[in-house]
This record gives structure tokens, sequence and C-alpha cells, in this order.
């Protein structure tokens, strides 16, 4: 047996589990920058431990809703801005050259924190209304703001530092804000995890596209008014939004997760097709008349040889 045959053989009746189907709910905004388009942000929402709180952002998107007894105005995303964007600090950025004599290539060191959107009321981040009414509950705190591009609710304002954001805060005022985090855990470049907001602002979310994470970076580096609360200067506007279609999985409907795929894996689409040049090759010099060779055969004759 070839080596190609020991592959085929050890992988034979193996299967690879097909990809699960993705069942949190995904929403996208169109985003525009100074009237130019600027990208999609794509959100995952944590439905199965948020439901309350990811049904009020998911219909804010699609605009079910309709429009708001209170306000007279849609219950949509469509039309609002991102008007806040907050750093570590106000300093002029800091660079970090690669090397040990600091003639490589230049890093700008990140200093985002979070940008904040979604006042459909007023525009400016004084405006609250939800499709439950004007506010709603803090549904629960499951997950943390310990990573980079998290959703999160944003009833009253996310204050950068811990004793700002202590005085700032009163619970149980979720409506259409949000904001997202930029801001790493890591120690290294500045960052940390931004442990003040936890059990006060809920994450409900998380940004899951990769032009999704650029659009977000992009606004995060836009100058802005410290004076006026880091209001962004240019106009940052979601231009679109709706929910995106839900993730088949690979291979299969939504059910078929526990079945054996229907095509090979491909190390077995590989080990076959290595199978199958050998077997063209031994045909082929049948064809020409080019005679095997026997092992048992050559062994007595060397035997022979010896005597």
């Amino acid at each position: 047996m070839g080596v190609a045959g020991a592959t085929a053989g050890l992988y034979r009746g193996l299967h690879l589990r097909p990809r699960r189907a993705n069942p949190r709910p995904r929403v996208w905004m169109d985003i525009s920058i100074g009237g130019k388009p600027a990208g999609r942000i794509t959100f995952e929402l944590f439905a199965e431990a948020l439901p309350r709180t990811c049904r009020n952002f998911r219909a804010l998107c699609t605009g079910e809703m309709g429009i708001s007894p209170r306000t007279g105005k849609p219950l949509c995303y469509r039309g609002s801005r991102f008007h806040r964007a907050v750093n570590t600090d106000d300093d002029p950025p800091q660079y970090l050259r690669e090397g040990a004599d600091g003639t490589g290539r230049s890093f700008e060191i990140w200093k985002g924190m979070f940008v904040q959107g979604g006042d459909i009321e007023h525009g400016d981040g004084t405006g609250n209304e939800s499709i439950y009414g004007q506010a709603f509950e803090d549904e629960g705190f499951e997950f943390k703001h310990n990573d980079k591009y998290l959703l999160s609710m944003a009833g009253t304002p996310p204050m950068r530092h811990r004793e700002a954001e202590a005085r700032a805060h009163v619970p149980h005022r979720n409506g259409s804000q949000f904001f997202i985090t930029t801001k790493s855990t890591t120690q290294n470049l500045g960052g940390a995890s931004i442990t003040h907001f936890d059990y006060r602002h809920v994450v409900f979310g998380r940004v899951a596209s990769r032009e999704g994470i650029g659009v977000v970076n992009r606004i995060q580096k836009l100058p802005t008014e410290a004076a006026k609360g880091h209001r962004i200067i240019e106009a940052v506007v979601i231009t679109g939004c709706g929910e995106a279609e839900p993730e088949e999985p690979a291979g299969g409907c939504a059910g078929a997760e526990e079945e054996a795929p229907q095509g090979k894996a491909w190390f077995e689409q590989a080990a076959e097709a290595e199978a199958a040049k050998e077997r063209a090759r031994a045909t082929a010099a049948l064809e020409r008349g080019v005679p095997q060779l026997d092992l048992e055969d050559q062994v007595r004759s060397a035997e022979v040889d010896d005597d």
C-alpha cells in the first residue's frame, strides 16, 4: 500500500462536523462621515442572555415600531448620529518606533476608549427613547467591558474617569443611546479594561465584521471638541440600518448540524486524488509493457548470487 493509500485509510470514516448556525441576531448600520459613505457596521446581539435589551436595539434598526407616541419621531436609528468619541486622554498623538535604536517603523499609540451614538430624539446625546417608552430597566450584567468593539447601553453618558462615572451614572435609564468600546484589555500600548463601566452599563452585543471595526476606528480618530463633552466635529450619520439575514451552517441547513457533511473533508479529497494518480501511473506502466518488480523474487535472486 502506498503513502496515499495509507493516508486514505487513516482518514476513511472520519467526518468534520459542519459549522453550527449562529442563533444570535445580526443588525447593520450604514455610516457616512462628512456626507461621504464610510462603510457598514454589523453587530451581533447577545439575545440569548439579554432578550429585552436586544429586542429594543434590533427594532430600532428595523424601524418596525413606527412613530413614537411621545416624541412624534420615528423609532429608528436611520438619520441619527454618532455624536461623541472619547479617548483615554486629550494629549496629542504619541508614537513608538520599532527596534532598540528607535530607527524602525513608527506606530501610533492607540488611545481610543469608546464612541457613542443613537440619540434618535435630539441627535446630540440629550434625548432618550426606547420601544418600551422613554426608558427601561437594566436587564442584567452578564458581560463585562473587557474587550474592544463591545456594544453597550448608554442610558446615561459613559464617562472617561472612574469618579466622574460614579457621579453621573443613573441606573435603569436605557433607551436608544449606545456606545462601542475601542479600548483593549491588554496593558501594552496603554490599554486596560474599562472596569468602571461594569455593573453600570449593559453589554449586549459586539461588532461582528472587519469592515465595521474599520469604520468604528475611523470614527474614534475624528477630531472632537473636548470642552463640549468630546463632541465629534464632523457629521457622522447612520444613513441606513436593518436586520441581517440569519447565518446558515456550512454544508447544510440549520437542523442538520449533527449529521455528517454532504461533501468530503479536504484531506480525504487530497488522499483520494493522490491514490488516483498512483493508479494512473501503474496503469500507464502496464500499457507500456514495463514489468512490475516483485520484492520476494529480488530477495531470492540475491541469495543465489551470494552462493
